[in-house]
């Protein structure tokens, strides 16, 4: 069960789509968008402050998960 919680917690971290569903409701390109800078419709595109305070809520709630099953 351990390995099993181990996985589920290492793919949250490399699967963006999770990260953007779970914690901001928003779908894997968005996220993606911000993440990187991107230009969308022309505008390059970027973390609102509010959002990176979300974002590290969810650094932090992830590292949390992979302490609760670290061997």
């Amino acid at each position: 069960e351990m390995t099993s919680s181990l996985v589920g917690s290492e793919m949250c971290i490399r699967d963006r789509s999770t990260i953007a569903k779970h914690y901001f409701g928003k779908t894997s390109s968005w996220f993606y968008q911000r993440l990187n800078g991107n230009r969308v419709h022309g505008k390059p595109v970027s973390f609102s402050k509010t959002e990176i305070e979300q974002l590290n809520r969810a650094i932090q709630d992830i590292s949390d998960k992979l302490k609760a099953v670290s061997l």
